[in-house]
């Protein structure tokens, strides 16, 4: 009985250990495959991050919304004192139509086309998201895994011979032999008490 109890406790635990084990190492091979992916993505796009790439886009467009805005304003300004034909002036709408132009131009790199920064960030985001899909399930394996192991410690259990078995002895009590008799005298006496009470309860209504 120790050694089978013993056996299939270790075997539960074994068992707990390799499904935990199984699970953890398909969570593992998948986030690998997902950070091998991102890189590719970086390698293949010439970005490191769509995002910041965005972000940077976004900035140089409202500079040079800025600019643009303050040489308009100038040349609205001096549209009424200088000669239309003027070298300043022809300066000035020179300016703002190159100004214009590179504003489309950057926000072409947004919205553009199919390798615009906001499509690459779409794919890019897809891939984040496996990735961040991919470590969860490791980090939740893993837990699985240590709860495992903790669970083979708390319940270890060992049955050990305590006494060794011994043949069944005759009972010394009660004793058939003395029973009997005693039984015998006990009813006797009540008998004879009831038969005596009867008797005097005779008599005194006789």
């Amino acid at each position: 009985a120790e050694q089978f109890a013993n056996r299939a406790n270790e075997r539960s635990r074994r068992d707990a250990l390799e499904l935990a084990q199984t699970e953890l190492a398909p969570a593992e091979q998948r986030a690998m495959s997902a950070r091998l992916a991102i890189n590719d993505w970086r390698l293949a796009h010439g970005n490191v991050d769509p995002q910041q790439s965005i972000q940077m886009i976004q900035a140089v467009v409202g500079q040079l919304e800025q600019t643009a805005s303050q040489v308009q304003a100038e040349l609205t300004s001096l549209s009424a004192q200088i000669d239309p034909q003027s070298v300043r002036r022809r300066q000035l709408e020179a300016r703002l139509g190159a100004l214009r132009d590179q504003i489309r131009t950057e926000q072409a790199k947004l919205t553009g086309g199919p390798d615009s920064v906001s499509n690459l960030l779409r794919d890019y985001d897809k891939l984040n998201i496996e990735l961040d899909f991919a470590n969860k399930q490791v980090a939740s394996a893993r837990d699985s895994l240590e709860q495992a192991r903790l669970a083979m410690v708390r319940q270890t259990k060992y049955i050990s011979i305590i006494s060794n078995p011994t043949m069944a002895v005759k009972p010394g009590h009660p004793d058939p032999l003395k029973i009997v008799p005693t039984v015998f005298i006990v009813t006797a006496l009540v008998y004879g008490i009831l038969a005596r009470v009867l008797a005097m309860v005779r008599e005194t209504h006789g």
